[in-house]
């Protein structure tokens, strides 16, 4: 009995994702509310595609843990503003290349604290597939943070410690103001025999949140051996430039 073998051949049709590309702007809300009850302000949605998107938009709390950005249900932190806020309209549709203004309100309770308090608003769209292909339904989500100031804003903060460990260099800061701090300024690395500066570079807007620690990195793997001091020089914003320095060795 012949034994008959048949090969099938699948042809797999390409598999498409459509990319949904809408624009937000501002990028991030701040307001001063240290002498006012209730502000309103607007952010402008834009449709960059060819094709319709419907937008819906919701508050989250966010925060840092171990250097990595978080995101939990709205009201659940202290300093969450989330709870104040009102958005109008909460879901809505974008013609090609059209455009949209989101209302938005947030009025502060009586009994807020002088504090810095935030939310993340977030802007999600979701593509629509042709119906003449197979397609993935591709989601965006734009972020824009909230920050409400209810007191005058402060500039404390100061260098906790410079550690050396491996091929890394880390530097701690810590903000000791009740509202947000950005970081900028330099580092130097300078050869300890001859004097020289052997590497160099800026360090440029690391946010703080209030009351937290931000670690600064400096990959040094490509120091040959030898004695060292860096040097740091941080601005926070305010008056005042903090600077700090540590001797180490590569053997």
């Amino acid at each position: 009995m012949k034994k008959y073998i048949i090969f099938v051949f699948c042809v797999l049709l390409p598999v498409l994702i459509y990319p949904v590309q809408f624009l937000v702007s501002p990028p991030k809300i701040e307001v001063d509310m240290s002498h006012s009850g209730i502000v309103n302000d607007t952010v402008v949605i834009m449709n960059r595609d060819t094709t319709n998107i419907t937008i819906k938009c919701y508050l989250r709390d966010w925060g840092y843990k171990e250097g990595k950005k978080y995101f939990t249900i709205p009201g659940s932190l202290k300093w969450s503003a989330s709870n104040w806020i009102t958005v109008n309209p909460l879901q809505f549709k974008l013609l090609p290349y059209e455009k949209k203004t989101v209302r938005i309100t947030i009025q502060k309770p009586k009994n807020a604290e002088k504090f810095e308090y935030r939310s993340m608003l977030f802007f999600e769209s979701i593509a629509k597939p042709t119906k003449y292909s197979r397609s993935f339904l591709f989601s965006a989500r734009i972020g824009v943070p909230i920050y409400v100031e209810t007191s005058t804003k402060s500039y404390n903060g100061f260098i906790k410690g410079i550690d050396i460990k491996g091929d890394e260099i880390k530097l701690t800061y810590v903000n000791d103001s009740n509202n947000r701090l950005y970081l900028k300024g330099k580092y130097s690395i300078v050869d300890n025999i001859n004097k020289d500066t052997v590497k160099t570079d800026s360090i440029g807007n690391e946010l703080v949140l209030p009351m937290d620690t931000q670690r600064i990195y400096v990959n040094i793997k490509d120091l040959k051996k030898g004695d060292y001091y860096v040097y740091f020089y941080i601005d926070n914003g305010g008056e005042n430039v903090y600077g700090g320095k540590k001797r180490f060795k590569r053997e």
